[in-house]
Order: C-alpha cells, then sequence, then structure tokens
C-alpha cells in the first residue's frame, strides 16, 4: 500500500511524460500491484494471497482494522431477540482475527529470535 501511495501522490503522479516512457512489463507490475491492492471484495486478492504465502510475513495492518471496524460496528453487542444475552458470533468472529494476527506476529518473531 505504501508503493501505490506513493505513485498516487500528486507530484509523482502528474509525471506525464515520465509515466508515457515505462515499458509495458514496468506498467504490467505496477497494474498487478494495483489489482493485489484492491479494496474489491474487501480486499480479497490481497486476503487470498496472503492466505496462500501463509506466515512468516508482514501484512498490511489496514486490512485487518478494517475487518476489526466492520465486526464492531456491522454486530450487536448483544441478541437481537434476547436482548440479556451477548452475541456470541461478534466474539467469535473478533477471536478469528486476532488469532490471525497473531499466528504473522508470532512466526514472524519466532524466525527473527531463533
Amino acid at each position: 500500500m505504501s508503493i501505490i501511495a506513493g505513485l498516487e501522490s500528486t507530484p509523482v503522479h502528474r509525471l506525464r511524460r515520465t509515466w508515457d516512457t515505462l515499458n509495458q512489463r514496468t506498467l504490467a507490475t505496477k497494474q498487478a500491484l494495483y489489482d493485489l491492492m484492491s479494496p474489491h471484495r474487501n480486499f480479497g486478492a490481497y486476503r487470498d494471497a496472503i492466505r496462500s504465502i501463509g506466515p512468516p510475513c508482514v501484512p498490511f495492518i489496514g486490512v485487518f482494522l478494517t475487518s476489526w471496524t466492520f465486526i464492531g460496528d456491522g454486530n450487536s453487542d448483544f441478541l437481537r431477540d434476547k436482548p440479556d444475552q451477548i452475541n456470541m458470533q461478534k466474539r467469535s468472529k473478533a477471536a478469528e482475527l486476532i488469532q490471525q494476527i497473531q499466528l504473522y506476529r508470532a512466526s514472524a518473531s519466532e524466525r527473527w529470535t531463533g
């Protein structure tokens, strides 16, 4: 995402003549990066990519924070038909997300500490 943000920054994006000189291979690489980090389907291509490579890797935390927001805002804390009972499905989704983050964190720290 940092590379895309840099390429899309106003000073870089406005370099029309420079962009016109790029070869097709470079433009295809740029497009592949854009496709990978597309927010379409909740970053589906990116999620599939990191799932396929597995740990250790340093994932883009923004995707996880977006998921955290959707879990928190999109699910009620209590059951609709039983307002005195906690919505355990929401807690389960949150726990799965935390486990995913910890998986990458644990794998990376184990690699460096040995």
